[in-house]
């Protein structure tokens, strides 16, 4: 389905590559922001322009594999909602599965393009990083859509829940791109284990600097954690699914 809607969009190419290279241009505008800023503060509380351009690198290239191969999670609670889930209940496997993949956001391929780019042009190119690079990238996706089919799933229970499980979402990306040095306490644990966004942008970047191996260990528990949780919860929310009976894909 993913490479269907790809096709699909490639079909209008002029829309097609303006929603990639806008995605590369905003991202290339923080870029500069970030620049700008350390120019004149050369070290934040122990951090560096490259030390916070490792956490866009590895932000950026997880979100867009996640957002171009299961960008269907972010419209769960929405399918909930309006009783739209009959079509997935019509296939033979996991309807779950069909859900993620039913959708792509093409404008995210911009955002992996940044996140590899940036690894390109300002970290230091070397293959054993690369490839440590996309393996990290790829559990960062499966994180992101853990999470994302957790929340949006809870939209069974809460109604119209959506709009809130939207923001989480958000929330969760946008904390995902701050240095573990800015949280501290309580706060920290949560980003570890409730919004795990420190398990996305900096337990990676420790997994990738610094060939600390407790740290895909560390991820690959949130993966397993958020995608039962979150496969658990769907499940047991579709015995509460009222039908729409609309059995076409919009």
């Amino acid at each position: 389905m993913t490479k269907m809607a790809v096709q699909s969009a490639m079909e209008f190419r002029v829309s097609f590559l303006m929603q990639v290279f806008g995605m590369l241009l905003n991202n290339v505008g923080w870029v500069l922001v970030f620049y700008l800023f350390f120019q004149r503060f050369q070290n934040v509380n122990g951090w560096t322009f490259i030390d916070m351009q490792w956490l866009y690198a590895i932000s950026m290239t997880g979100f867009g594999i996640f957002s171009v191969f299961m960008g269907g999670a972010h419209r769960i609670g929405l399918q909930i909602t309006n009783g739209r889930l009959d079509y997935y209940l019509t296939y033979p496997k996991s309807p779950l599965w069909f859900l993620t993949v039913s959708r792509t956001d093409i404008s995210a391929i911009g955002d992996f393009l940044s996140g590899i780019l940036i690894f390109i042009f300002l970290l230091g190119f070397s293959w054993l990083n690369l490839l440590l690079l996309l393996v990290a990238a790829w559990m960062v996706a499966f994180i992101f859509w853990g999470f994302c089919v957790l929340v949006q799933s809870l939209t069974f229970w809460f109604g119209e829940f959506e709009a809130v499980a939207t923001e989480l979402f958000w929330m969760l990306v946008s904390l995902s791109l701050y240095p573990q040095s800015v949280f501290g306490g309580p706060v920290k644990l949560l980003l570890y284990l409730v919004l795990p966004a420190l398990l996305i942008g900096q337990v990676p970047m420790d997994f990738i600097r610094k060939l600390d191996w407790t740290a895909p260990l560390m991820m690959l528990g949130a993966i397993a954690f958020f995608t039962i949780t979150g496969v658990l919860v769907f499940r047991a929310g579709l015995k509460r699914y009222e039908s729409g009976n609309i059995m076409i894909n919009e």
